[in-house]
């Protein structure tokens, strides 16, 4: 089974970003998927969003994410994770976020969010935020929220639908 939702055009209008813009100004911006990343024992989907801005999307693109998950990412004992998740690495406006969400004991999610600092060497450091998600985030935790109860819990497959699962991507304009 393969299930990939594309959402082709922007919602709303968009306007060009500018620095000290209305907080509440919404701008579409692009959502890729990359392949399944094995880290830590768990197999994640990771996302990409960047900023409408061709540089801070290629920023996002050059950025190692699994050095990153593995640095967000520790192997769990806790039979009671299911090795399945997804990552969101978010090229915003004032800077890098890696969001990591694993799925728990059937129907909870263990979500953390950081902030990334990438130094001159190319070192990479995360700073855990008590923030859950932006509102560009929060349309891929929708999405997986969705497709975790499809291919699982409604299926009626348990973890036996982690392949099914693995197969449902989100891409386009969110």
């Amino acid at each position: 089974m393969h299930d990939q939702t594309t959402i082709d055009a922007p919602l709303g209008g968009a306007a060009n970003p500018q620095p000290g813009r209305d907080v509440f100004a919404y701008e579409p911006r692009r959502l890729t998927a990359d392949p399944v990343l094995e880290v830590g024992g768990f197999r994640l989907k990771p996302y990409r969003i960047a900023f409408p801005d061709p540089a801070a999307e290629q920023a996002v693109q050059a950025h190692d994410l699994r050095r990153m998950l593995a640095a967000a990412v520790a192997p769990e004992s806790d039979p009671n994770y299911h090795g399945l998740g997804f990552a969101v690495l978010h090229q915003a406006r004032d800077g890098i976020y890696l969001l990591v969400g694993r799925w728990y004991a059937g129907n909870n999610l263990q979500s953390e969010s950081y902030q990334v600092t990438v130094d001159g060497a190319g070192g990479v450091s995360l700073v855990r935020l008590k923030l859950f998600a932006c509102i560009w985030e929060m349309a891929v935790y929708g999405f997986e929220r969705d497709s975790w109860v499809a291919t699982t819990m409604a299926s009626g497959r348990g973890v036996d639908g982690a392949e099914a699962y693995l197969q449902c991507r989100l891409e386009g304009w969110i």
